[in-house]
């Protein structure tokens, strides 16, 4: 089964960069701005313009959403490694004291 893919443009104008996505066009005047665009508008398919507010708020979302998570997979990391550093500390212990 083929899958139907978005036409989408990319474009570098005189004045910034023009995203196309399925011809509906949006305007960014730096690759940051551009970039953030592509996240929004592709990655979370919001097909209307946004205010510059309301799209960096989303962005900070995404980040605050996957740094949370980092901190919370770190965070069980560290309590494997001192369940297991305890375990070897009590292990030592028990070998002293026979």
């Amino acid at each position: 089964m083929k899958k139907e893919l978005k036409h989408i443009t990319v474009e570098t104008l005189p004045n910034g960069y023009s995203l196309e996505i399925e011809g509906q066009a949006f305007m960014y005047h730096s690759i940051d701005k551009l970039i953030r665009g592509i996240a929004l508008h592709l990655g979370l398919v919001i097909e209307e313009p946004l205010s510059q507010e309301y799209a960096n708020n989303l962005i900070k979302a995404l980040k605050d959403g996957y740094l949370l998570s980092r901190i919370r997979q770190e965070n069980a990391r560290l309590k494997r490694e001192l369940k297991q550093l305890r375990k070897e500390v009590q292990k030592k212990e028990t070998k002293k004291t026979i």
